[in-house]
């Protein structure tokens, strides 16, 4: 009985011990430190549902979203070499000077706080960390250097294709008219010849496509997979018809002018 009981009291202090050990390695988080952490976690969790194919893409969009709030710095945009889509494009680092209440038990005082995080991100969101504990997962603590000044996200110079108003309106009138003979080219150039170019920066007229079948069937499409017009002409009746956006993502039937003449029924 003795012996028995000696032994639940050992392993009860080893609990002890463990519990006391393991508290140990838990860094202490002050008020102002935890909304700052909060506050970058925000800041992600605004744009996490976007797409980006670059760091600087995701460091725009972060520099957008943070708008004024000028508690938020963004201090380090740092790319890396992605080889598959799921890899890490880079990652971006801030510096959050934060202010807050802390209550104790007996008292409430002010503090503050300067702290940085770093966040990866894939081309589709913020890296989750291996630490399921953390909370954010996808915000991790690193050491601020000295003069770390803030720095502006370089301007997206890729293309933007743009689908011009009336673009459906024109595609409809030409291909409606069109004889029997019409070259799909002159097609397209009278369909481009009604619309009005974008004028905006990197702003590009989205691709056009008109084609025509052996039995003089005519599919016309202009746009990418994130903005389509397409039109048929099929037995002398000209519409205009519309593909489930899984049809025109990369890898299946595109905005094509085959796809205006495609079987569009929903996959499922």
């Amino acid at each position: 009985m003795t012996r028995r009981a000696s032994r639940m009291i050992g392993s009860a202090a080893a609990g002890a011990i463990s519990v006391i050990l393991l508290t140990g390695c838990v860094a202490h988080e002050n008020a102002a430190d935890a909304a700052a952490r909060d506050a970058v976690a925000g800041l992600i969790g605004e744009i996490s549902h976007r797409q980006a194919s670059d760091i600087d893409g995701w460091a725009r969009l972060a520099a957008q979203a943070a708008g004024d709030r000028s508690e938020i710095t963004l201090i380090g945009i740092a790319p890396q070499t992605a080889q598959k889509p799921i890899d890490p494009l880079g990652t971006l680092s801030f510096r959050v000077e934060m202010t807050a209440r802390s209550t104790g038990m007996w008292s409430a005082e002010t503090v503050s706080s300067t702290s940085c995080y770093a966040v990866d991100f894939t081309r589709y969101g913020p890296v989750a960390q291996d630490r399921p504990w953390s909370d954010p997962p996808s915000v991790r603590t690193i050491d601020c250097s000295d003069g770390a000044r803030s720095v502006t996200p370089p301007p997206d110079t890729f293309p933007v294709f743009v689908v011009p108003e009336g673009a459906a309106d024109a595609i409809l009138a030409v291909v409606a008219d069109a004889s029997a003979t019409d070259p799909t080219s002159e097609l397209e150039s009278s369909i481009l010849a009604r619309l009005s170019p974008p004028t905006g920066p990197y702003e590009h007229l989205a691709p056009l496509e008109v084609v025509r079948t052996a039995d003089g069937a005519i599919g016309a499409s202009m746009g990418t997979e994130s903005r389509c017009v397409l039109v048929r002409r099929v037995d002398g009746v000209t519409e205009r018809v519309y593909a489930p956006r899984v049809y025109l993502q990369p890898g299946e039937l595109g905005c094509r002018g085959t796809t205006a003449l495609s079987d569009l029924r929903p996959p499922h």
